[in-house]
Parts: C-alpha cells; sequence; structure tokens
C-alpha cells in the first residue's frame, strides 16, 4: 500500500508514511469530489460502517487520502474510478475550493467537480468503500441537512450550497 502525504501548516509536502503509522498530529492531505447531474442533483455516497472515520455517514460519493507520486487532481481521477466507476480526466475537474480542517484528524482537503449525467445503475460502487449511492435533489438536500446535519460527515456543510 502507497505511502501517505503528510504535509507542514503550508501544505508543503514534509514526508511520507504508511496509513497506519500516521499520527493524530499528522497533517495529511485528501480529494473529494461533488458530482452533479443536469437535473440539480448531487451524488451521495453512504460510507461503510468499517470506515475508521464517520461510518455509516453520508458524504460526497467519491473522496481519497492523497498518496505518494499523486497531486490532488490524479488522486481523485483515480478514486472516481475506484470507488463508483466513473472515467474522467484531470481536465474535466472544475475547481471548489482548498481548505484546512481539523475533524478526527488533521487535513488540507482540495475539492472539485464535475458533471456526470449518467442513472445511479451505471456507476459500479467499491462495496469496501461506499454502502450506497444515490442521487438527491440539491434543494431537498439543503433541506435533509438542515434537519438531520448528524446524517452527514462533520465537514458536509461545505458543499450543499456549491453550485454546478
Amino acid at each position: 500500500m502507497p505511502n501517505v502525504i503528510i504535509v507542514n501548516e503550508k501544505d508543503e509536502i514534509i514526508e511520507y508514511k504508511p496509513r497506519n503509522e500516521k499520527l493524530p498530529t499528522d497533517i495529511s492531505r485528501v480529494a473529494g469530489l461533488v458530482i452533479f447531474n443536469s437535473n440539480n442533483e448531487m451524488l451521495l455516497g453512504k460510507r461503510v460502517m468499517t470506515k475508521k472515520n464517520d461510518p455509516g455517514k453520508w458524504d460526497l460519493a467519491v473522496a481519497g487520502t492523497v498518496e505518494e507520486g499523486e497531486t490532488y487532481e490524479s488522486n481523485i481521477v483515480k478514486e472516481a474510478q475506484e470507488e463508483i466507476g466513473l472515467c474522467i480526466k484531470e481536465s474535466d475537474l472544475k475547481f471548489v475550493l482548498h481548505t484546512y480542517q481539523e475533524t478526527s484528524f488533521k487535513y488540507f482537503s482540495t475539492v472539485f467537480s464535475v458533471i456526470a449525467d449518467k442513472p445511479i445503475t451505471e456507476f459500479k460502487k467499491e462495496d469496501e468503500e461506499v454502502e450506497e449511492i444515490r442521487w438527491v435533489n440539491m434543494n431537498e438536500l439543503r433541506e435533509w441537512y438542515k434537519n438531520t446535519p448528524e446524517d452527514f460527515i462533520p465537514t458536509f456543510g461545505y458543499y450543499v450550497n456549491i453550485k454546478k
């Protein structure tokens, strides 16, 4: 398994570590992908219960920890293919945000968006990562998040107001 990238407070690479040796004080890199369709829907993924962080919570359909030799962009292209079978290129990505987060771990997150007009049945989810995927209308998603934010990962509020 490739090492994860450890960065400093300026998001500059300082070392590489095996994932299981990462300390709570280490800052890693995470990439996320907001997937929209033409029907004003966002694709969500429910994290499997075996995940270390936020098991059973709704999240972006695609996210991953950036590994040695990867950029935020190359990581999310790889993760889209692995987690839901979505083939995209770096040139398809639209930059959304770059932020520092502290939840149960510390990380810089870069989020991109892409349009994918595909029925849910055409996605091939990775069962070890994603329990369920579904398209959710953005207005309904905002209401769902407002009423029960505990259904979502702690940082999901960043994504409910993103525009295509």
